[in-house]
C-alpha cells in the first residue's frame, strides 16, 4: 500500500467509526438495540485493529 492509500484507508476508518459511535449513541438504551450496540462494539473494534496494522499504533 502506498502512504496516500493508507492514509485514505485510515480517514475512511475514522469516518465510519464516527458514524457506527453516533448510531450507538442514538440507539443505546432503547428497546431490542442490544444486539445491534454488540455488532457495532464489534465493528468498532475491528476498525481499531485495522487502524493499528496500518499505522503501528
Amino acid at each position: 500500500m502506498t502512504c496516500e492509500e493508507i492514509e485514505n484507508r485510515v480517514i475512511a476508518i475514522a469516518g465510519e467509526h464516527t458514524k457506527l459511535a453516533l448510531e450507538h449513541l442514538e440507539i443505546f438504551g432503547k428497546p431490542g438495540s442490544e444486539k445491534r450496540c454488540v455488532e457495532i462494539h464489534e465493528r468498532i473494534e475491528q476498525l481499531r485493529q485495522e487502524r493499528v496494522e496500518l499505522i503501528g499504533r
